[in-house]
């Protein structure tokens, strides 16, 4: 076994060819909508930032979905798990971008658009090469017939889950875009989307946006176990990226191409430059997005 979620376990598998696959067993009843689900939306959407459906075996008792290997796990565990080799810089910005291109060419279907619903890290698998791609997608929804929204009963995980969506049970692209915006704060800063362990529950979202109002210093939302190896300035887009992202109001957030150039940009910054520059006042730039 190598991982167990709310719809079943997952095993590791090898085929006559030497290959080796995750098998996920679903054996709940009320999750074998979730499985036919998924076994339609990725039999007709392939991209190299979403984990690759292989086949699937339905019975009466039990259902099997076979996926490419992600030898690295889940981006949560990469991130949490103090016995983990922390990711360097350079990997969290890849990881970050990859995790933009295949939600961009989601929300860009030719078909229809596909809102995710349920983008978090543990939903964030890593290859060998620490290649990111998108899983799981039990919960996601498409936009048929040129609809800008679907009307549905809110699903998802508490501290991702986008504020507009759980007051109005309106589910939009920008959903996405909200869920990936707390991601991003958590590669930039190695939390978790809500610190249970203190007395105060504390969002990561609301630290955003107490270093956004220079309530508290930048630094604080930059995971100490980079031990300061990072590009000052592309941390600062990054960060400017993310809290676009989670802004309240969905017509406030980018779309997920422009968030994709974005990290782009942030990246052209860390490739530029390896020594950390002058702060470049990232705050007064947030303010003037969301004014």
């Amino acid at each position: 076994m190598i991982g167990e979620g709310s719809a079943g376990t997952v095993f590791l598998g090898n085929l006559p060819s030497g290959k080796l696959v995750a098998v996920k067993r679903i054996v709940k009843e009320r999750k074998v909508e979730t499985f036919n689900k998924e076994v339609e939306l990725l039999a007709r959407i392939r991209h190299p930032n979403l984990t690759a459906l292989l086949g699937y075996c339905q019975t009466k008792f039990v259902h099997f979905l076979v996926y490419e290997f992600m030898a690295n796990g889940d981006l949560g565990k990469k991130l949490l798990d103090p016995n983990v080799r922390p990711l360097t810089w350079d990997q969290r910005m890849k990881i970050a971008i990859d995790c933009a291109k295949g939600l961009t060419y989601l929300h860009e279907c030719p078909q229809a658009p596909v809102i995710h619903r349920d983008i978090k890290p543990s939903n964030i698998l890593l290859s060998e090469t620490l290649e990111a791609k998108l899983s799981d997608f039990g919960l996601s929804k498409v936009l048929e017939d040129e609809a800008s929204h679907i009307s549905t009963e809110v699903r998802g995980t508490t501290g991702y889950l986008d504020p507009e969506y759980l007051i109005l049970g309106q589910l939009t692209e920008a959903s996405d875009v909200y869920s990936f915006g707390v991601v991003l704060l958590q590669l930039l800063s190695g939390r978790k989307a809500i610190d249970g362990d203190s007395l105060l529950n504390r969002s990561l979202v609301q630290l955003a946006f107490s270093v956004m109002s220079q309530d508290v210093e930048f630094k604080e939302l930059i995971d100490p176990k980079l031990k300061g190896e990072y590009n000052q300035r592309a941390a600062e887009k990054l960060a400017e990226v993310a809290y676009r992202c989670v802004q309240a109001r969905s017509y406030d957030r980018p779309s997920m191409s422009e968030v994709l150039d974005g990290l782009e940009s942030a990246m052209r910054l860390s490739n530029s430059a390896r020594s950390p520059a002058a702060p470049s006042q990232w705050q007064e730039k947030c303010a003037d997005h969301s004014s």
